[in-house]
């Protein structure tokens, strides 16, 4: 079963890389089109247009 090692993502229009760190970590990207969220329990993605940030967390076994 794989494990969320790092949870973040890159918002495609102000180029923010954004990291949730702890549980309930809350984070927008500059222009707030994007946010993420969960740390290592769930991947929480927020966005205006589902195609607005490039996924780039991370996972171990």
């Amino acid at each position: 079963m794989q494990k969320i090692f790092t949870n973040k993502i890159k918002c495609k229009f102000c180029g923010d890389v954004i990291e949730s760190t702890f549980m309930h970590d809350y984070k927008t990207c500059s222009c707030q089109r994007v946010a993420v969220d969960g740390v290592h329990e769930y991947l929480r993605r927020c966005f205006v247009e589902e195609d607005d940030y490039i996924e780039l967390s991370d996972y171990i076994e």
